[in-house]
């Protein structure tokens, strides 16, 4: 790994851009941290964190709070990605955000969480799916640290060759719901071999593969991740 990517880099000028057009904010989030329990916010430091010391989101960010940052940006439409709230009650970020729904008028569409490994993990799916704002699931594989150390975690429980995984990943289907993707970039060629299973199942790939190795070797291999 290179850098710190708590700093944004080789950002382009966007001076004179003529920014009256409509967005859709495809993936952002909402904090409550009295309305639903963030382990990683209130309870626990998270090490090897991908932007670095987040001390300054250990607080609410509410729906002025995204208005304020929004300023005059067209933006119409929203979607909140879950933010890692208690895995033992993901539905309760499902409801304090639909209740936000009502009340603020954003977001206008979730993308929820569920296990897709658990023996309950088809009443999980149902129980967001009964949402009808929750349009998506993200659920998180098991994962390696390191490109190095990838083949580690290969065929291991909640992995991408877990069977159990798999077959969570194929109920996605029965409710309608896409996928969003989110793995290292050292990942993806794993993730085109699922996706090649469920061929009608929408997947958001997300944070564009995640390219955190920025070495000349290591955007190579993103670069041809991402093209499998």
């Amino acid at each position: 790994m290179t850098g710190n990517l708590s700093m944004p880099l080789n950002l382009p000028d966007f001076t004179g851009l003529d920014l009256a057009f409509d967005i859709i904010d495809s993936h952002h989030h909402l904090f409550d941290l009295h309305a639903v329990h963030y382990p990683w916010l209130v309870d626990r430091q998270e090490e090897h964190f991908l932007l670095g010391n987040y001390d300054a989101l250990k607080r609410d960010y509410t729906t002025a709070d995204y208005r304020a940052d929004v300023g005059p940006l067209r933006v119409i439409k929203t979607v909140h990605v879950e933010a890692e709230s208690n895995r033992d009650d993901p539905v309760a970020e499902t409801r304090w955000l639909s209740g936000v729904m009502d009340e603020a008028g954003l977001p206008d569409a979730i993308v929820a969480h569920a296990w897709l490994h658990l023996p309950d993990s088809e009443g999980m799916l149902a129980a967001q799916a009964a949402f009808p704002v929750v349009r998506g699931i993200r659920s998180k594989p098991r994962t390696s640290a390191s490109a190095d150390t990838r083949d580690r975690v290969r065929g291991q429980p909640a992995s991408m060759q877990d069977p159990a995984w798999r077959q969570g990943l194929g109920l996605l289907r029965q409710f309608g719901l896409s996928w969003d993707l989110r793995v290292p970039f050292w990942h993806l060629g794993e993730a085109a071999e699922v996706c090649a299973l469920y061929p009608d199942l929408p997947i958001v790939v997300e944070h564009t593969g995640l390219p955190w190795d920025r070495s000349e070797e290591g955007l190579a291999e993103w670069r041809r991740c991402m093209a499998a």
